[in-house]
């Protein structure tokens, strides 16, 4: 029979204080703390590889690069100054300007959803997505754990692992391990 060990209360506190993190901050500010990054870098790339083009042959963004590689020469006289450095202005600009617009829509969507009739609910769903983002990433560690197990651990934190109540479903019920077939 298993009982409850230093894992499962691992295990338990991390679930709660993903929760209770989940709760705090609502369903959409988790949303954006945990995807916010991805969104920003995805939506970068298919700007500048959809507009590049038509961007780097507007005049005005010519001269917006002209006053960004003056600068530059003043405070970074060794830089060099390539085709790629425009390219990597033009880069972080559109990072900025879509970090922008993401923030936007993020206080946007904050400010609706701090509606008191919209609160509780985002906050429901806070509270889901809490747990399973700590359902997730638990299987996740639980995969990595089963991969590196015979070249990392040791006999007796096997049996740990093995005696403890949590971890069994965790592996039993992985979709990491149905995903990739272990």
């Amino acid at each position: 029979m298993n009982t409850i060990n230093n894992i499962d209360i691992f295990i338990i506190i991390f679930t709660l204080y993903n929760v209770i993190i989940g709760v705090k901050n609502g369903f959409v500010k988790s949303i954006f703390i945990s995807f916010g990054f991805i969104i920003r870098i995805v939506a970068t790339y298919f700007i500048y590889t959809a507009f590049s083009k038509m961007l780097f042959a507007d005049s005005n963004i010519k001269l917006i690069l002209k006053y960004i590689k003056d600068y530059l020469a003043k405070s970074l006289p060794n830089l060099a100054y390539t085709d790629f450095l425009d390219k990597a202005i033009l880069i972080l600009s559109i990072f900025i300007f879509v970090s922008i617009i993401v923030f936007i829509v993020f206080k946007i969507l904050k400010d609706v959803t701090d509606d008191d009739t919209l609160k509780v609910s985002d906050q429901i769903l806070g509270l889901a997505y809490g747990l399973i983002k700590s359902l997730f990433i638990m299987m996740l560690m639980v995969y990595f754990i089963d991969k590196v197990s015979d070249y990392v651990l040791t006999v007796q934190i096997k049996e740990i692992f093995a005696n403890s109540a949590l971890m069994s479903p965790l592996y039993t019920y992985n979709i990491f391990m149905n995903l990739f077939n272990v």
